[in-house]
């Protein structure tokens, strides 16, 4: 008898008197009643403390023996939030789809908020059924509110939801194996886990509003049970033909059934009409074809029968089946059978029975039949036989065993013609048929060659033809050789993939790994970046440190030991000043402080003499060249005469000139040379098309053409540089008079002359005025030859001629080479000590920790085995790189001789005047100390600690410090506005940002986790809002993510429609993948959250989106829902290269770029991007 249950306030009827099958969950009480031995509660409900469904509920179902689904019934007496329901093949699952390994064929069913959610497991194949390139395969939005009563049914890889009239069904292989899985992918498991208001790994993801929930198990699947319109169909209670099927349509919510005209009828389906198949290519059949209601059947002609595949015909051997048709010798023919005689004896006219020699067979020579007539004899044929016009022989025909044709035959005068039906071949023998390609395809698994004995099965490429000549088998190309493969060979169905380390990417020819340069990414790094085979690193400026590895912040000096400044310390952006008190100035070595009426010695420049004396409290100096030198900032000038005294603050000055560094004196003086910046335009009847190395071609064919020709005055000494050539010109005279045939090219370049060496005949100046004439003639006969239309250019193999009077010269320039500067129009060699900036065109003392010996240089020299910094400022030779005191050392200037720091005190830096204490008597090992670290304290401290002198201990480094040593007194300071999780930070990889959040652009953009890339900080809450413009949507692409999930999803990722935790979500995560996946938004705005906890920290992510019109809604979906887009190895490292990614976005944004990136973008996005893309986009804009 049936038993009666009301579920979820209806009734339900469940055939059958089981009793071990069903069990109830009161969430609300904490009641549970019924029971099975298949049903285990690992967490058994409570009693709510409050009216509120809140109670909690985990169990274990076992499908491995009678009953092989599972259907829930919930009831939900509240407005669901959070996790109401999770469904899982494993005891970790997470509800974001994810176990963290325990089990290979995880797939999990949730209910958060008023959503329902589908995840797939990752067995191979899975990224097919993936709705967003992970294992998300399906989402229910506004499944589920306040008093909805809803059913999920899961069984083996099938997954079914209903409510009220809204239902659903899910199947795929990529669902729960509850039939039980391969070895392969792990232990067989028949379980599923089931919680309720929570998910199923514990109790920190949970929910409310779920009150009540029934669980039934079932041997077969059903969503019987829910309350619903009556089933018209089953109770015959519609007005389909008889000849139609009725269709239940109340899933649809729309009309209760439709009619369907079964196969074999067409119509309506309340009126249909019998398909008469015979009428149209005789049904297929090859010989007779009867029609019938709703089918039809073939047949054979006598002789033969039908075949396996019901429509074709096959001989039947009668010499087989029966020994007794022929007297004698039996031979089989198509569709028939022949009696012959042995040697002596002559067939009967019966056509089967042997007769002995017959005169008249031998007289007359009839080929089958003799009669003798009274005036001779009459020869005659069998049956289906026509006599020759010899009269002696006989011709077959059509009648008799259907000519011997398989399919259809036509008497001639020669005889039957055999023909075949459609789809079909004549065979060699000109008899039988043989089913061609288009007849099951040949029975082959992949592709059919028609050839003369019939289909040939071959395979595509990549695939081997199986033994059974049918089947096709994958080739493992990579079990040989590699696949060409220059790294890693990974092989696919049908194919096989080239994959590289990271930090690499292949080449055009998809085998080859080359190394991705990240700095050619302009916002890779800050300040430098450091390229690196299969990495890069970043490098900051002075007076800056790195952070979340490619950033770079402000170090605030001043806060440790105040920036070794003797007194004051003023922190700037990306260095610092110190500062002295009222009555002191800065040494010059910008740390110490001095008396401000102290004069600071000067010292003598390289190839100078100076002069010093006193009068009354003037300290003067008069600084003049060696004779045969002339001063680099000055040539003419014979002296300079500096003061120092209380008018002038203590500071050398000459002419109200503060000195810091003397000017120095070289003896190389060169002659100059000129250049001029000149244009002309080029005429050509081809397109303009410049490519990269244009430019250098024609520089050097102008330069060979000014050479050549003794005219133009232009030697070896004449140079053409910083060549410009552009399409077009923009002077209209030029434009308006231009035919629609030709195009302009605009050349703009340099020539400069290059000056002789001067001679005791011809001076510096003598040699100036001729280099000067002699460019003066080259500008003019080129001008000259371009006017009377003689002169072209060849470059690119083409001839190009340049246009009469479009040649322009500016004015002339003197120059002078590098490592020289122009003085009084004379080019004076920079001093030893000095170098050449080219680009301020100036000379520079060497900074301290360099030197140069040579005149006329552009670098300095790094002084030997010195720090940097060490040795004097205009170090002229490697014995002033000593001249600073060292480390551990001291003198009244700073510079040597100097003292060793006594014992007590130590001192980090060069060139000091004094050394620091290492307080409260503190002792040193001995002098000369150069560190803290040498300083004998009570104990000594780790990395992360300080010791603090005034209490004699170890303390902890504050928030937004770090010390990576030990024995230190300080800690050091994290740069710009990052700070550290906590205290006791070892590193400065410690040191984060911690800025996130904001409203982002509307078109399109990046969102970032805070210290991107380096590691997001703990105790982090970071929200973005995008609200894209009107009529347009969002699209999120995550390239890949790090979140450490193993403090039970401290650290979550969270898209949704508003800040409300309980609306519509896009996509929710806390879990790693370095599998790029992508989102439309499922909602106009979307608000994300970013949390995490204070136990681990990851890389985080950098996800961008873009914005689109909505028109194209279902062009997205189409692209976004494709598994095909993040299966290829290619198209993955797509969507983590910025550059390619940039173009994908872009296309998205405006769809009709497609078609042109597609033309110009081949060589950097794999081929099979584009076939992917490609009939989504035409099919959609047609």
């Amino acid at each position: 008898l049936p038993i009666f249950l009301c579920v979820s306030g209806t009734l339900a009827v469940i055939i059958g008197a089981f009793k071990d099958n069903k069990v109830q969950i009161d969430l609300q009480e904490g009641i549970v009643s019924g029971y099975s031995p298949d049903v285990e509660f690992l967490t058994s409900p409570k009693e709510s403390t409050n009216d509120r469904c809140t109670s909690q509920a985990v169990i274990k179902v076992d499908l491995s023996g009678k009953y092989r689904s599972v259907s829930l019934y919930l009831e939900y007496g509240e407005t669901p939030k959070q996790w109401t329901l999770d469904i899982s093949d494993s005891a970790t699952g997470n509800g974001y789809g994810g176990d963290n390994g325990t089990t290979g064929n995880m797939a999990e069913v949730h209910i958060c908020n008023k959503q329902l959610r589908i995840y797939g497991n990752n067995l191979p194949g899975y990224m097919d059924a993936s709705e967003n390139g992970g294992l998300l395969m399906k989402v229910v939005d506004n499944f589920v509110k306040k008093g909805a009563k809803v059913n999920v049914n899961i069984s083996d890889e099938s997954v079914e939801w209903s409510r009220g009239r809204k239902h659903g069904h899910l199947k795929s292989e990529y669902l729960f194996t509850l039939n039980g899985q391969k070895p392969s992918y792990g232990s067989v498991d028949y379980n599923i886990y089931i919680a309720f208001n929570r998910v199923v790994a514990g109790a920190y993801r949970n929910g409310s509003g779920l009150c009540k929930a029934t669980i039934l198990l079932q041997d077969t699947p059903d969503i019987s049970g829910m309350q619903r319109p009556v089933n018209l169909c089953s109770q015959g209670l519609h007005n389909c033909s008889t000849d139609a099927i009725c269709i239940d349509l109340r899933r649809t919510g729309r009309k209760p059934y439709k009619c369907k005209c079964k196969s074999g009828f067409y119509g309506n389906g309340i009126i249909c009409y019998d398909v008469d198949e015979c009428a149209t290519e005789n049904g297929g059949c090859v010989h007779k074809c009867e029609n019938q209601p709703g089918n039809y059947s073939c047949s054979c002609m006598e002789g033969f029968q039908l075949s396996e595949d019901g429509h074709n015909c096959e001989d039947i051997d009668e010499c087989k089946q029966s020994q007794r048709l022929c007297d004698q010798l039996c031979i089989n023919t198509q569709g028939s059978y022949v009696c012959s005689c042995k040697p002596g004896y002559y067939l009967s006219p019966d056509g089967r029975t042997c007769t002995a020699d017959s005169k008249c067979h031998r007289a007359f020579g009839c080929a089958q039949i003799c009669r003798p007539m009274t005036q001779g004899h009459h020869c005659a044929c069998l049956k289906g036989y026509r006599l020759h016009p010899n009269r002696r022989d006989c011709i077959l025909t059509c009648a008799k065993g259907n000519g011997g044709c398989q399919h259809r035959c036509k008497d001639t005068e020669l005889g039957p013609e055999c023909r075949c039906v459609s789809k079909y071949n004549l065979g060699g023998d000109k008899k039988s048929c043989i089913a061609s390609c288009k007849v099951n395809k040949g029975g082959c698994q992949k592709q059919c060659i028609d050839t003369k004995t019939g289909p040939k099965c071959t395979c595509p490429s990549g695939y081997k033809l199986h033994t059974d000549k049918k089947s096709c088998l994958d080739i493992d190309e990579c079990a040989d050789g590699g696949g060409g493969c220059s790294d890693n060979c990974v092989n696919t169905h049908g194919s096989y993939e080239c994959t590289c380390p990271k930090g690499f990417k292949t080449l055009s020819d998809l085998k080859t790994c080359t190394d991705i340069d990240e700095c050619s990414i302009p916002s890779t790094c800050d300040h430098i970046c450091i390229n690196t085979p299969g990495s890069f690193h970043c490098k900051c400026r002075p007076g800056y440190e790195n952070y979340g590895i490619t950033h770079c912040a402000d170090v605030n000096e001043c806060t440790n030991n105040i920036g070794g400044c003797e007194q004051g310390c003023e922190n700037t952006e990306g260095s610092f000043k110190c500062k002295c008190k009222e009555g002191y100035r800065l040494h010059p070595n910008q740390k110490d402080c001095m008396r401000a009426d102290v004069c600071i010695r000067l010292k003598t420049p390289a190839k100078a003499q100076l002069l010093c004396q006193n009068v009354g409290d003037t300290n003067m100096c008069i600084l003049r060249c060696n004779s045969n030198a002339h001063f680099t900032s000055d040539a003419s000038r014979t002296d300079y005469t500096f003061i120092c005294n209380k008018e002038t603050k203590y500071e050398w000055s000459h002419n109200n000139k503060t000195y810091v560094v003397l000017p120095s004196c070289s003896d190389a003086v060169l002659p100059p040379g000129f250049k001029r910046k000149a244009v002309f335009l080029m005429m050509t009847a081809e397109k303009c098309r410049l490519k990269k190395h244009t430019t250098d071609n024609f520089k050097e064919n102008l330069l060979q053409t000014l050479h050549k020709k003794k005219r133009y005055k232009c030697t070896k000494l004449c140079h053409v540089q910083n060549v410009s050539l552009q399409c077009g010109t923009k002077r209209r005279r030029f434009r308006q008079t231009l035919s629609k045939q030709k195009t302009y090219i605009t050349a703009e370049f340099e020539i400069e002359v290059a000056p002789k060496a001067p001679t005791e005949s011809c001076n510096i100046n003598c040699t100036r005025k001729k280099t000067e004439r002699r460019l003066k003639k080259t500008i003019k006969r080129l001008r000259r030859s371009i006017n009377k239309e003689k002169f072209s250019v060849i470059f690119e193999n083409i001839q190009y001629g340049v246009r009469k009077r479009s040649f322009k010269a500016a004015r002339t320039l003197m120059t002078c080479r590098k490592g020289n500067i122009l003085v009084n129009q004379e080019c004076i060699s920079c001093s030893i000590g000095t170098y050449h900036d080219v680009e301020k065109d100036i000379c520079v003392p060497c900074s301290h920790g360099k030197y140069q010996d040579m005149e006329g240089q552009t670098e300095c020299k790094n002084c030997p085995n010195q720090a940097e910094g060490k040795g004097v400022l205009g170090a002229k030779n490697i014995s002033d790189c000593a001249g600073l005191c060292s480390r551990g050392y001291f003198a009244d200037d700073g510079l040597e001789p100097c003292q060793p720091c006594p014992i007590g005190t130590y001192q980090t830096d060069i060139g000091r005047t004094k050394c620091i204490p290492c307080g409260r008597s503190i002792k040193t090992r001995g002098v000369a100390s150069t560190s803290f670290q040498d300083c004998i304290v009570k104990t000594i401290c780790g990395p992360g600690h300080f010791y603090d002198v005034e209490s004699e201990s170890c303390k902890d480094c504050p928030i937004g410090f770090y010390q990576s040593e030990s024995s230190q007194n300080f800690c050091i300071p994290c740069p710009g506005d990052t700070t550290t999780d906590g205290g006791n930070s070892k590193n400065s990889s410690d040191c984060k940002n911690r800025k996130c959040g904001g409203y982002i652009g509307l078109l399109r953009g990046r969102l970032e986790s805070p210290n991107y890339p380096g590691d997001y900080p703990n105790n982090v809450n970071c929200t973005w809002f995008i609200k894209p413009g009107k009529g347009r949507r969002i699209l999120i692409i995550i390239p890949e993510i790090f979140l450490r999930a193993e403090d039970k999803c401290g650290d979550q990722l969270v898209m949704r429609k508003s800040k409300s935790a309980f609306s519509l979500q896009t996509h929710v995560t806390c879990v790693s993948t370095e599998r790029p996946q992508a989102y439309v938004a499922r909602s106009r705005n979307l608000w994300i959250t970013f949390k995490t906890d204070q136990k681990n920290t990851g890389a985080g992510f950098s996800i961008p989106y873009v914005t689109y019109n909505e028109e194209y809604q279902d062009l997205m979906e189409d692209i976004v829902t494709d598994g095909q887009l993040y299966k290829p190895y290619q198209h993955q490292q797509l969507f983590k290269n910025r550059y390619l990614l940039s173009i994908l976005l872009d296309v998205i944004a405006q769809p009709i770029k497609f078609y042109f990136y597609a033309n110009v973008s081949k060589t950097l996005v794999p081929e099979s991007f584009f076939k992917l893309l490609q009939p989504k986009v035409t099919k959609f804009f047609d």
